[in-house]
């Protein structure tokens, strides 16, 4: 779960979003369109759950990834209650009772070697919920500085972090549909019913070009090959986009007709 947004004159435009994960791909599947500006609140949270249970059921969700501003009492009550799976990021400075004491979470792990995850294998009491806690120094790539990356889960929190690593690919989605292919932010619609519309189009677009770019992977992995910090060199987006623009730009018909039957699932 994550959201996007921008502006475009007076206008506050707020994606809430539920993407699936895939091996190096995410695509959208669920959204609201949020009227107003800034984070979701927990019945909104609540609300695409649920909306999303009902069509798929409980039992398809490995685990739901999410960052710091998806945090509240009662949605992670919803979520323990439901037996959602998750592993979501909280802040450093948050407070929580372990061991009977009220203390900063980051004190848990003040003692952590760096580069390596620690994990607090008894619960501890987050609001009114048990959860457990792995925590590691992180270097945050935007300001090059070390940060806490502290993840609440309540099952299985040995893994937590590598679990939580998957959420990176749903950044590398909104990027791509915001300036590193479809260029939303560009479009100049504002009525929310037009956007939720436009939304629609564009993740069946962008899971098209996922599926051209995961045949482009099989068939010329090396251009996809993983650098030093461990992504790829491409993404499987934009090694499908790249590819489906090729085969137009050069009158490709039997490319073309391939990619036709990727759209059509046939």
């Amino acid at each position: 779960m994550d959201r996007t947004n921008w502006e475009f004159g007076k206008a506050k435009i707020n994606f809430l979003m539920l993407s699936v994960l895939g091996n190096g791909w995410s695509i959208p599947i669920l959204w609201m369109l949020l009227p107003k500006k800034g984070n979701s609140n927990e019945e909104e949270r609540i609300k695409l759950m649920n909306r999303f249970i009902s069509i798929f059921g409980k039992g398809v969700i490995y685990d739901l990834l999410a960052d710091r501003e998806f945090i509240g009492d009662t949605w992670i009550g919803y979520l323990i209650e439901d037996e959602i799976p998750f592993d979501i990021r909280i802040r450093a400075n948050m407070k929580v009772e372990s061991k009977g004491k009220i203390i900063r979470v980051s004190r848990l792990f003040c003692h952590s070697s760096p580069d390596r995850a620690v994990t607090i294998f008894h619960q501890v009491r987050m609001g009114t919920n048990l959860v457990y806690l792995q925590g590691q120094w992180i270097i945050n790539t935007k300001t090059n500085r070390k940060e806490w990356l502290i993840i609440c889960t309540y099952c299985h929190p040995g893994m937590s972090i590598k679990r939580y690593s998957g959420r990176w690919y749903i950044e590398n989605m909104f990027r791509d549909m915001k300036s590193n292919g479809f260029q939303l932010e560009c479009t100049h619609l504002t009525r929310l019913e037009r956007l939720d519309t436009l939304m629609s189009i564009l993740a069946i677009a962008y899971t098209w070009m996922i599926r051209i770019g995961m045949w482009v992977k099989k068939v010329r992995p090396r251009i996809f090959k993983k650098k030093k910090h461990g992504r790829l060199a491409k993404s499987i987006f934009r090694g499908g986009l790249d590819e489906f623009i090729h085969s137009i730009h050069s009158l490709n018909f039997r490319l073309m007709r391939k990619w036709m039957k990727f759209l059509s699932c046939t």
